[in-house]
This record gives C-alpha cells, sequence and structure tokens, in this order.
C-alpha cells in the first residue's frame, strides 16, 4: 500500500495523535523532531528528502530566519511539519501543491 493510501487510512485518529506529541510544552530541537517524522510518523507525514539533507536545510533555515517561507510539492507534509517547528509565530508559511495531484 503507498504512503498516501497510509495517511488517508491512518485519518483523523492516527493525526491527532501525531499533533499530541508535538504540541506540548516541550521544546524539541531540529534533530528531535527529524527524528521523530522520520522514524515514528514517517508513514502519515514523512519527507521524501534524505534525513541528513534536511536537517542541514532546517538548521541553516534556522540561521537565517526568514518571516516567509514557500514550499513548492506539499506531498505528505512533513517537510512543511517541520518548517512549522523552526519557523517564527510570526512567520508566513505558504505551501503550493497541485490540485488533484497524486499527492
Amino acid at each position: 500500500m503507498s504512503r498516501v493510501g497510509l495517511s488517508v487510512l491512518g485519518g483523523p485518529v492516527a493525526f491527532k495523535l501525531f499533533l499530541k506529541e508535538f504540541c506540548t510544552d516541550d521544546d524539541f530541537t531540529i534533530d528531535e523532531c527529524v527524528e521523530k517524522v522520520f522514524r515514528k510518523w514517517h508513514w502519515l507525514v514523512g519527507p521524501i528528502q534524505n534525513k541528513t539533507e534536511i536537517s542541514q536545510l532546517f538548521h541553516a533555515v534556522e540561521q537565517i530566519n526568514p518571516k516567509v517561507i514557500l514550499e513548492i510539492g506539499t506531498n505528505l507534509g512533513g517537510t512543511l511539519f517541520l518548517t512549522s517547528r523552526i519557523a517564527t509565530c510570526d512567520a508566513l508559511i505558504i505551501s503550493i501543491d497541485l490540485p488533484g495531484g497524486i499527492h
């Protein structure tokens, strides 16, 4: 079964569990978030990118502290989720994907 199929089957309950794990008062480091997304939640919001590359990217982006972040190609939303973890609370995050695309 495809990852997309699994994420649909996981549905709202799985997504609520995913959010509950990350939406706490605990501060997770970038590396902890990447590790959790790739190891535990990859079937729900797994990024397509290589784990090391995406970790390095988010460390670099965090240093820049952008006010606007644009993602093209959302897929399962893993990169979008990780982006939300490093963005400041006043940042604008935009994600663009094809309507009705395979992802």
